[in-house]
């Protein structure tokens, strides 16, 4: 990811242009932070495309995904303090 102020934006956008058309994506910033990113038009389709229905991307994924060596220890490591096992608070409805 190449790096420009909007001042040089300014004064190199058809260099820019160029960088971005070829595949870099260019930051743009302002007073050090960021508030602009060029991509080419082809990464911009693919993002555009991407659905935003939450089942159908987790099926993707969990197509893609490959579980062949994960163990049920492997789970149980990994959700060891997930959750919270304390007995919680005293409850009294006769107030």
């Amino acid at each position: 990811m190449s790096r420009y102020t909007i001042a040089q934006a300014n004064n190199q956008l058809s260099t820019i242009v160029h960088e971005s058309e070829h595949g870099t994506t260019v930051r743009l910033t302002r007073r050090g932070k960021p508030v602009v990113i060029m991509l080419n038009i082809d990464e911009y389709t693919k993002l555009c495309a991407t659905s935003n229905n939450w089942w159908e991307n987790y099926l993707k994924w969990h197509k893609a995904a490959d579980f062949s060596n994960v163990t049920n220890d492997d789970m149980d490591a990994v959700f060891a303090n997930v959750r919270d096992r304390s007995p919680g608070r005293d409850l009294s409805f006769n107030d």
